[in-house]
């Protein structure tokens, strides 16, 4: 992934959210990535996955300020975010 996290912002029941740097682009962003249950079934990990792409496109979807305009989901190894 071409992120390099520089600090924690948040978390929540989905995951943790996380100040980053995009390396390619050279800017500051959030990156949101899914929290590992490894406790959780495989039908239960793909319901998070789901969640997330979901989450992810209707955030890309919204345009007014004060939002904030996702730019990417992806996937690495078993691990969505955002």
């Amino acid at each position: 992934m071409g992120r390099v996290v520089t600090a924690m912002i948040g978390c929540g029941g989905m995951g943790v959210v996380a100040r980053a740097v995009d390396v390619l682009l050279n800017r500051e962003v959030a990156a949101k990535v899914m929290r590992a249950c490894t406790d959780a079934s495989a039908v239960e990990l793909t319901d998070l996955r789901t969640r997330m792409q979901r989450e992810a496109r209707a955030a890309a979807r919204i345009r007014p300020g004060g939002v904030v305009t996702v730019h990417d989901a992806t996937e690495e190894g078993a691990s969505p975010s955002s």
